[in-house]
């Protein structure tokens, strides 16, 4: 049987693993994660990420990936927590603020970038979609649908993998945009889990990639949460 939401926690369950807020101070360089799951993570912000009063979704900040110097969130990895075995859905709010060939929402990967993950918003070869793509061993394999973000608008995003269906399941702002047929691999990631940025073909963090505020980042595990169009949270989990 699959497990279940926890509606009494409001989205703050024992499958949230990653649960980053944003309601503080401008440039607050704190980060806590505040699920009720998994491992307590440790949260370090790159190259100036921090807290913004530029545009928030909920509260007084959002978190502030909009810096010239690809700044970006690095959380350790833990396989029982970030890998990509069993059910698992990943939701956020996003605001672009600029956008490049490829716009990262969150990226994992081992040091020699023969296996990574990505989720975000391609632009590539001038075809507008969000995007999963897993690599393993170097065969990398693409998830896409087709639809357009603009900048400055917020946007809530989700990627639910059902590996007991064998499915990744896109969502925007609610409403299922598709259903893809999925072949589960065991990945072998060592590298942190990112929060906008990602992995290039070399396990380094990519050079050029698009800039972004987020706010209320979920990583659950062990729940596909969604399935079906819903109505995305109106506060904070």
């Amino acid at each position: 049987m699959m497990p279940v939401l926890d509606r009494n926690g409001y989205g703050n369950d024992s499958h949230a693993v990653l649960l980053i807020h944003s309601d503080t101070t401008n440039e607050d360089t704190n980060f806590v994660d505040s699920s009720r799951g998994g491992t307590a993570h440790t949260i370090t912000p790159v190259n100036g990420a921090d807290h913004s009063t530029n545009t928030a979704k909920f509260g007084a900040t959002s978190i502030d990936c909009i810096g010239t110097g690809n700044n970006y969130l690095s959380i350790p990895y833990v396989a029982g927590d970030f890998g990509i075995q069993g059910c698992l859905t990943i939701d956020t709010w996003v605001n672009l603020n600029s956008i490049q060939t490829f716009n990262p929402f969150c990226g994992i990967a081992n040091a020699n970038g023969a296996d990574r993950f990505f989720f975000g918003y391609s632009t590539f070869n001038s075809v507008n979609e969000l995007r999963v793509f897993i690599e393993v061993g170097g065969s990398l394999t693409a998830y896409n649908i087709g639809t357009t973000l603009s900048t400055s608008t917020w946007y809530h995003v989700s990627a639910t993998i059902d590996t007991v269906e064998q499915k990744i399941i896109f969502f925007l702002d609610g409403e299922l945009l598709s259903t893809q047929n999925f072949t589960q691999t065991n990945t072998s990631f060592t590298q942190p889990l990112t929060i906008g940025s990602s992995y290039g073909a070399d396990g380094t963090i990519a050079a050029v990639q698009g800039t972004m505020y987020f706010d209320e980042f979920r990583f659950s595990k062990g729940i596909c949460r969604h399935k079906r169009s819903f109505t995305p949270p109106n506060r904070p989990y």
